[in-house]
């Protein structure tokens, strides 16, 4: 029996109804009416400074981003980072006294800019997936 011949071939996706319910757990998003998700702003952090929020939400985002680079279906992680978007943006309208998340977004810009900091929210441009495991080789000095 050839081992070439037959590959292993696992497939890893991401568990996006999970990581809803556990944004709903955190408070992030709340489910309305309709039964939908939609983003809420963490009351919590109101209090931070307008970096210490970003970078809560960059935390978030980029672990999410680099725990799941395996996954199959890592485009459908858009939607998790959008709702962690949204709630950025809504905890920053609530923060600085503004009535939406559009004003928010009118005031700051698209990737929420701290004004004092320069610390931007920092949003993935691309959600492909990484195969680092195949053909690498660690070079011995």
């Amino acid at each position: 029996m050839n081992p070439t011949k037959y590959r292993l071939r696992m497939r890893i996706e991401i568990p996006i109804n999970d990581l809803i319910n556990k944004l709903k757990i955190n408070k992030i998003i709340k489910i309305n009416a309709n039964d939908q998700p939609v983003a809420t702003a963490r009351k919590d952090l109101v209090n931070n400074s307008h970096h210490e929020i970003v970078s809560f939400f960059n935390h978030q985002i980029q672990g999410l981003v680099t725990f799941y680079s395996f996954g199959v279906n890592q485009t459908s992680l858009r939607k998790i980072i959008m709702f962690l978007h949204l709630s950025c943006a809504l905890t920053l309208a609530l923060k600085h006294k503004l009535r939406t998340q559009r004003q928010a977004f009118k005031k700051f810009g698209r990737t929420l800019d701290d004004p004092e900091t320069g610390i931007k929210l920092e949003l993935p441009s691309d959600l492909k997936v990484k195969q680092l495991y195949r053909g690498t080789k660690s070079k011995k000095p």
